[in-house]
């Protein structure tokens, strides 16, 4: 349970003005069709009003910002590499000039992922990510597969391998499913990430149930059985202590004044999981930069802030849907 310094502490972050946190999608189109995935990938890449306007924002906020957070997610974030290159490297140059502290970080399925592609997006600052495996070969590749059906994680894991062999600063955490179908032999798969990163300081450890987040009806049969899956989950994270992402109670962005999702066709959103409902959708950016906002929807995201309910700041969205 979260303590109320921690939440003080957070909220201080949360309603700072000087800080800015934007998720954005450069695409919600994905080369992946993961068995479990919630998107519907109806939207295409982000057209060039949307990454104009994005780039006009952050030249109208950079003077006044001290810190600014990009988080890249998508659909896959590098089928539209370019737009990635392009407003990223608009952000470096704006926070270089105004000395605003740049954090960017990617969610990626790691497929695309080379060592040149590393290389370039950590000299324009995106230098976290987060890469999701399901486990050995024959379990992964049942479960997050490519467009066309066929597996993925040789050319994943070879990229990961190839990223270690560099000395380009980087972090990736490495996000391990716990799945119906690994969850008596993940921990064989967690050995041989160790045995290959363990040594590196760069990389980290992720451990994630299957939950269902909507999406086909395959979903149902990659979630686990909850009990024996928290079992393996606890027994994991008291082995891996020392390489392990510890997050703690993070108030959730969708919940913090200062973070905005522009999706790819530059409406405004709390949640990346809930794009199918109405309530997620606060506003749109305009080609100039400014954003249009609906308040009175984008009031109900901050609920948590003046009931303190922990649920509420973990999770908005869950709250309202009980609201």
């Amino acid at each position: 349970m979260a303590t109320l310094q921690a939440i003080k502490d957070q909220a201080a972050f949360s309603f700072n003005p000087r800080r800015l946190k934007l998720t954005l999608l450069p695409t919600e189109q994905c080369n992946f069709r993961c068995r479990y995935c919630y998107e519907d990938f109806k939207i295409g890449k982000m057209t060039p009003r949307v990454v104009s306007a994005i780039k006009s924002l952050l030249t109208n906020r950079g003077p006044e910002l001290e810190r600014l957070d990009i988080s890249w997610f998508g659909g896959e974030p590098l089928v539209a590499k370019e737009i990635v290159h392009d407003i990223q490297a608009h952000a470096f140059d704006v926070c270089e000039q105004y000395g605003v502290h740049l954090n960017a970080s990617m969610t990626t399925n790691g497929y695309l992922l080379n060592a040149d592609t590393l290389q370039t997006l950590s000299k324009i600052g995106v230098k976290h990510f987060q890469i999701s495996l399901d486990g050995k070969e024959d379990v992964h590749n049942k479960n997050r597969v490519l467009a066309s059906g066929a597996g993925t994680f040789d050319k994943i894991w070879n990229n990961l391998l190839s990223a270690a062999r560099t000395d380009i600063p980087f972090e990736i955490a490495l996000r391990i499913h716990i799945t119906a179908q690994n969850l008596y032999n993940v921990e064989d798969f967690v050995e041989d990430c160790w045995a290959s990163f363990a040594y590196d300081q760069r990389f980290a450890f992720f451990f994630k149930k299957i939950t269902n987040l909507g999406g086909s009806k395959d979903v149902v049969a990659a979630i686990p059985d909850n009990e024996t899956a928290t079992s393996v989950y606890n027994h994991l994270l008291a082995k891996y202590p020392t390489k392990t992402v510890d997050h703690g109670f993070q108030v959730c962005y969708a919940a913090q004044p200062n973070a905005f999702v522009v999706r790819s066709d530059g409406r405004l959103a709390r949640c990346t999981v809930a794009f199918g409902a109405e309530s997620n959708h606060v506003g749109a950016i305009s080609g100039h930069g400014e954003m249009s906002i609906d308040i009175e929807k984008l009031n109900l995201w901050f609920k948590g802030f003046t009931t303190l309910d922990e649920a509420s700041l973990t999770c908005p969205l869950a709250a309202l849907r009980l609201y």
